[in-house]
C-alpha cells in the first residue's frame, strides 16, 4: 500500500497522449467522440464540464486540425471553444449528439473560419422540426452522400429562428 500523497498522476501528460493517438495526421482530424470513455484516460475527463473542455481543447492546439469531432460528450456550453480561436486551419466542427439548446451558444463560433458545423442530435435542432424548415439551410446536406446535416452559416440559423417564431405567432393568431 501507499499513501495518496505518494501517487503522482500527470493528467496533462495523459490527456496529451490520448489526443496524440486520436489525431489523424493525413486527414488533419481530431476525433474526441465520447472522450470520457477512452480506455487510456487515467482520470475521468468529461467534456461537458466547461473547464475540462477548455483544457482539452487548449492541449489540442499542438495539432494542425482541420476537422474536430466533439460528438456524444453532453456538451451544452460552447464558451470553452475560445481556447482554439487562433486555430485558423479548423474548417469542420462536429457537435452532433450533445446538449446544445440555444442558438446564442453558436455566437462564439462567428469569428472562426468554420465552413461546416454539424449539429444533429442537439435540442437546438428541435426548433427546426417542421418540414418547411427541414428543407431550408439548417438541414442542408453536405457534399458527401449519407453524411448528416450541416449548418452553413450562423446568420442563417438566427434568421431561421426569427422566421419560425413569426410563423408560429401568425399560426396562433389564425387559430384564435
Amino acid at each position: 500500500f501507499c499513501n495518496t500523497s505518494d501517487l503522482v498522476v500527470n493528467v496533462q501528460e495523459n490527456i496529451a497522449k490520448v489526443l496524440t493517438r486520436k489525431y489523424n495526421i493525413p486527414r488533419k482530424s481530431l476525433n474526441l467522440d465520447s472522450f470520457h470513455k477512452d480506455p487510456d484516460l487515467t482520470e475521468f475527463c468529461i467534456l461537458s464540464q466547461p473547464k475540462i473542455l477548455y483544457f482539452v481543447l487548449h492541449l489540442s492546439k499542438q495539432f494542425q486540425i482541420q476537422h474536430l469531432t466533439l460528438t456524444n460528450n453532453d456538451i451544452h456550453l460552447l464558451s470553452p471553444i475560445e481556447s482554439i480561436w487562433g486555430m485558423k486551419s479548423l474548417t469542420t466542427l462536429d457537435l452532433r449528439n450533445n446538449r446544445i439548446e440555444n442558438v446564442s451558444e453558436l455566437n462564439i463560433l462567428k469569428t472562426m473560419q468554420i465552413s461546416e458545423l454539424y449539429l444533429d442530435g442537439n435540442p437546438l435542432c428541435n426548433l427546426y422540426d417542421d418540414e418547411q424548415f427541414e428543407n431550408n439551410l439548417i438541414r442542408t446536406r453536405t457534399r458527401i452522400p449519407g453524411d448528416p446535416h450541416v449548418v452553413r452559416t450562423y446568420d442563417e440559423i438566427e434568421h431561421l429562428q426569427k422566421v419560425k417564431q413569426q410563423w408560429e405567432q401568425s399560426s396562433t393568431t389564425l387559430e384564435t
